[in-house]
């Protein structure tokens, strides 16, 4: 934009001098970065760069309700004044569902609480051996840490029995892996791609594959482990998004 010192259409005598201001333009800041900050506090930190907020809000299982999951633009980038920054705004986990915790390390009576005072069924109480998990304590638990639970979900884990005496021992694995079932998946479509691994306790890889087709037969030998955990993730599409779920077993393996 182009002002002057002279309104238009005012007669001006021949050679006057006059002067013509040009815009610099709309002033742009810096987006501040405000994802895990709680949305009051991120509305204080983006408004105070002269930037308005739009909240979204959405479901989430691993940030806590009222808390930003995320932001565009994001932090860094410019943004003219004035102009909008759409803050996605946790609801926390939908419906009455529980995040699952991260029970590792904790004794049984411990586990036992959680479970109980949050709706959930004991399905059972295993034990195994462990070179990393103080005997005693829980060293496995059948859902990883945030997964959403809904009341009632059987919960499995297992009890370390410290280091395994007979550490010279090897096992074998010789095993038929089937795809999921009505009643570990009951969203799964036969046919439709399953990424299947299979790790023992100590952390190695015996399988790890992407699959439609099923059985899948496993035959490793000179394992370590005495146990694994076979895991089968699949996608199904929930309000037109794609959403990731995965159905885990235990395996024990045979000695050698």
């Amino acid at each position: 934009m182009i002002t002057t010192d002279i309104a238009a259409g005012e007669e001006v005598e021949i050679n006057t001098v006059v002067v013509l201001t040009v815009s610099a333009g709309t002033e742009a800041v810096t987006v501040p970065g405000v994802t895990g900050l709680t949305y009051e506090e991120a509305y204080n930190k983006i408004t105070a760069e002269g930037l308005v907020v739009n909240r979204l809000e959405s479901y989430s299982a691993t940030v806590e309700k009222g808390k930003v999951i995320g932001q565009a633009p994001l932090e860094g980038e410019s943004a003219v004044k004035g102009s909008a920054v759409n803050l996605n705004v946790s609801l926390g986990l939908e419906g009455n569902k529980v995040a699952m915790p991260n029970l590792i390390g904790y004794d049984q009576i411990e586990a036992e609480e959680w479970i109980h005072e949050n709706g959930m069924i004991l399905q059972s109480i295993g034990q195994e051996y462990s070179d990393i998990i103080a005997k005693d304590l829980v060293c496995y638990q059948n859902f990883s840490e945030g997964t959403p639970l809904e009341p009632g979900t059987p919960i499995v884990f297992s009890i370390s029995m410290g280091k395994d005496p007979a550490s010279g021992i090897t096992y074998k694995c010789n095993a038929t892996i089937v795809a999921p079932s009505i009643s570990e998946a009951p969203d799964y479509t036969s046919g439709s791609d399953v990424h299947v691994t299979l790790v023992t306790d100590a952390g190695n890889v015996l399988m790890d594959v992407v699959t439609s087709t099923f059985p899948q037969t496993v035959n490793v030998y000179g394992i370590s482990s005495q146990w694994g955990t076979i895991t089968l993730t699949y996608t199904v599409t929930v309000d037109g998004m794609p959403q990731s779920k995965s159905v885990e077993r235990r395996i024990e393996f045979e000695q050698e």
